[in-house]
């Protein structure tokens, strides 16, 4: 179950001294799993690396966010995480014009354009 997979996370990650640390340290308590890049979907049009949630959904991670250093893909339905274990110098490049990500349209002027 996902709550026993947490707990054994958990279990696993605590096995450091309990001296304070830093955030990262606390982050690693809430990683759902460890996942190799090669186990995620890629769309590259958008530049979203996915992976199946227990809860249904997907984690998400993009590109752009791997090359910058990020290595947490988090899920946008639920508190899970999962840890990207990736070789940043294997990623494919980033593109030359920035993928279209998935946002709303919040201003009232593109939404007065798009009608």
């Amino acid at each position: 179950t996902v709550e026993s997979a947490m707990v054994h996370t958990e279990e696993r990650d605590a096995g450091g001294s309990d001296d304070g640390g830093d955030a990262s340290d606390d982050d690693a308590a809430e990683i759902y799993e460890d996942v190799p890049i090669e186990r995620m979907a890629f769309e590259p049009a958008t530049g979203l690396y996915t992976f199946a949630c227990p809860c249904g959904d997907v984690f998400e991670i993009y590109l752009d966010e791997l090359h910058d250093g990020e290595r947490i893909a988090h899920c946008p339905s639920c508190t899970l995480k999962v840890r990207v274990l990736v070789d940043a110098a294997r990623l494919p490049p980033l593109p030359t014009a920035s993928p279209q990500r998935r946002e709303p349209v919040t201003s009232s002027a593109a939404v007065a354009a798009a009608s």
